[in-house]
């Protein structure tokens, strides 16, 4: 079970503030609803800690030492901002004073600057959606148009909820590919390392001994010893060369064009193209069906879904299906055509618009949708794990027997 900071204002209304343990943010919320209005409820990130000794240790820690636990922002407190908000809103609570109590709630000080510009420009006047947009590095626009939207449709609540699961699902999907390629980088690393030891450590030593013996190594050996010398003799250079081509990687990734160039070439290797488009197709589904959920027009939401594909296929498919519902045609007619999607999602959305339920099934298909990416996404780290280790084993077995071989000639000599 996790932990909760919570503040809420019991029938009387005094306020109450202190800890709750809970499954969930919403088991949570459900039992201090019981109690009173609930105002706040914030994770604990460290349970074991005491509240109270936290606050003290926060404000224990001046100047230059305070600076150094200065915690950036992560996109789990923005969610929890915006499940606070949410809260707050269900309960009734003016918005001004519900953007105040997050922002004394939000756990860094860029958020807590940001919350409370945004609070300044809702006293001025904006809506609160359009506050947000002055902030993309903290809310993205997919989140901005929901929450404009729900405060248009006397929704706000919902939207905001709805915002912070849209988030919750693409941070937990980018979490889980980080988590699977953990291992796969380690192994990589420290293969790399083995080998540039070996080179440049283990290789000159018999090679100097070869020298005295007059043995002429052979050539692979020959090309390992050049390739090692360059870290030997050039460290700097060779830093500095890797500095920049990392630099230069880095700037290229920049460029649109570069990028679909490295997808296009991923979409065609087997398992991990399919990959990639399971992962895309189940992030543009869960935004059609948050967007429709939250009562945006089809047309627009199918714009957004577009946008937040990152396939050239699947953005071409939602925009061709855009101007086909402006010309009267269903929205499983038009992506029936594109022959892109799997025939049972087609058949899902047509099933969804005759039967007015279009959103919860777009929500169930990307869920499954989700779960295929997952699982496909097990499959090819456990295919790439024993293909590393061949690789990596395969080059430490040419530098040994790089070694091996003129070890031959000194025993045939002797």
């Amino acid at each position: 079970m996790s932990a909760y900071r919570y503040k809420f204002v019991s029938p009387d209304g005094e306020t109450h503030t202190g800890q709750v343990r809970a499954e969930s943010v919403d088991q949570a919320t459900q039992e201090l609803s019981q109690r009173g209005r609930v105002i706040s409820i914030v994770p604990l990130l460290d349970t074991a800690q005491p509240l109270e000794e936290a606050e003290e240790g926060a404000g224990a820690t001046p100047g230059f030492l305070s600076s150094l636990r200065k915690k950036k922002t992560k996109t789990e407190d923005v969610i929890t901002v915006l499940r606070n908000l949410g809260v707050m809103a269900e309960s009734g609570v003016p918005l001004k004073e519900a953007l105040e109590t997050v922002s004394l709630e939000a756990g860094t000080p860029d958020l807590t600057e940001t919350i409370r510009d945004i609070k300044d420009r809702v006293i001025g006047g904006s809506a609160l959606g359009e506050a947000m947009r002055e902030h993309p590095k903290m809310f993205n626009t997919l989140a901005c148009n929901m929450i404009a939207v729900g405060e248009e449709g006397g929704n706000l609540d919902k939207a905001l909820g709805s915002a912070a699961e849209q988030m919750e699902r693409s941070a937990a999907m980018r979490g889980k590919v980080i988590n699977a390629l953990i291992y796969p980088a380690i192994l990589t690393v420290v293969s790399f390392l083995s080998v540039i030891s070996l080179v440049v450590l283990v290789l000159p030593q018999f090679v100097e001994t070869f020298k005295q013996m007059d043995i002429e190594p052979p050539l692979m050996t020959r090309m390992l010893m050049a390739f090692g010398n360059l870290f030997r003799l050039y460290p700097l250079v060779t830093f500095g060369v890797s500095i920049a081509i990392f630099v230069g990687a880095k700037l290229a990734w920049k460029r649109e064009d570069v990028r679909r160039a490295v997808l296009v070439f991923a979409l065609r290797i087997p398992v991990v193209g399919e990959l990639i488009f399971k992962v895309a197709l189940s992030r543009s589904i869960h935004t059609l069906a948050a967007l429709t959920g939250a009562n945006i027009r089809l047309v627009e939401s199918l714009e957004h879904a577009a946008n937040v594909a990152g396939l050239p296929s699947l953005e071409s498919a939602f925009l061709t299906a855009q101007d086909d519902l402006q010309n009267g045609q269903t929205l499983g007619e038009s992506l029936a055509r594109t022959a892109i999607l799997p025939s049972t999602l087609v058949q899902l959305i047509s099933i969804g618009e005759r039967t007015g339920r279009l959103a919860p099934l777009l929500d169930r298909a990307a869920l499954q949708m989700e779960n295929d990416a997952d699982a496909r996404l097990k499959a090819v780290v456990s295919l790439f794990e024993p293909i590393l280790i061949v690789v990596m084993g395969g080059v430490i077995g040419m530098i040994t027997l790089s070694i091996i071989t003129p070890l031959f000639s000194i025993m045939q000599k002797i």
